[in-house]
């Protein structure tokens, strides 16, 4: 009896212990794919990179992927009818964020000047008050945002999370 009783009590941990392990994520592109609220997995990876993991999490995370035929089709359609997505071209602000010195590296693959297609912005600092809007967006001492730019007419769509 105290055999089947330690053979349980052992199980037992072994199951709690499994509960604490991490589980494997769905990577890169089913971060942006929640966040967007698109599927991304048809999606061919151009670029992926997270910098994560400095201070407080700090850094950047980046994904281009290109979509062809069907899947382009299929991304358009979703884009179109997805929460949080605006028509080109970009605001002040997010052209700032894309196309100035400061977050170059950041962006540097969005072609200049797009105005077909759409982007998502999220504010994700604490101090937004409303996580769509860029306003706020230099008027706080660090950056935690996400934003999506979709080029319609090559059919690539640039991902960026910055945290700092």
């Amino acid at each position: 009896m105290s055999r089947i009783l330690a053979f349980f009590s052992a199980l037992l941990m072994v199951v709690q212990l499994a509960g604490c392990a991490p589980w494997p994520s769905a990577g890169v592109k089913g971060q942006f794919s929640r966040t967007l609220g698109v599927n991304l997995t048809d999606g061919h990876t151009v670029e992926e990179e997270d910098t994560h993991g400095g201070f407080l999490g700090d850094g950047d995370t980046t994904l281009i992927l290109t979509f062809t035929g069907e899947n382009r089709t299929a991304l358009e359609e979703e884009i179109a009818k997805a929460d949080g997505w605006k028509a080109l071209p970009l605001t002040e602000n997010l052209n700032r964020v894309v196309y100035e010195e400061y977050f170059g590296d950041l962006c540097e693959d969005v072609p200049q000047d797009l105005t077909d297609g759409w982007y998502y912005f999220l504010d994700r600092h604490s101090e937004a008050e409303n996580p769509e809007d860029d306003s706020g967006l230099f008027g706080r001492g660090s950056y935690n945002f996400t934003l999506a730019i979709y080029d319609k007419g090559s059919g690539v769509l640039y991902c960026y999370e910055m945290d700092t």
